[in-house]
């Protein structure tokens, strides 16, 4: 992982599920980037307004998806992080997006 000055720290998995739609089911709200683990994509920054700003203002802190986490698989899978990134922009409007965060 590039050195962001970003401190990563133990978490207990959860999964954050989004419902592409509304105002801001075109953005997600994540940058991310290829992990040293290929398994695995950084999560460099969390932008709003977006749908995971919505997700973080409506849960516990420990829930909150913030830069520095992990994404560990999505919609239950955990192919490559290329592969991963395919499958979050092939889900359009009216599909929901499981994430797996650490």
């Amino acid at each position: 992982m590039a050195d962001l000055g970003l401190r990563r720290e133990l978490r207990q998995p959860f999964d954050v599920e989004l419902l592409r739609e509304g105002a801001y089911w075109r953005t997600l709200g994540l940058i991310v980037s290829a992990d040293d683990d290929p398994r695995h994509l950084v999560i460099d920054e969390v932008w709003e307004p977006s749908l995971i700003a919505e997700w973080n203002r409506g849960c516990p802190d420990d829930r909150r998806v913030r830069a520095g986490d992990l994404i560990t698989a999505v919609n239950g899978q955990q192919p490559s992080s290329e592969q991963m990134l395919d499958l979050i922009h092939a889900c359009g409007k009216h599909c929901s997006v499981t994430l797996t965060i650490r």
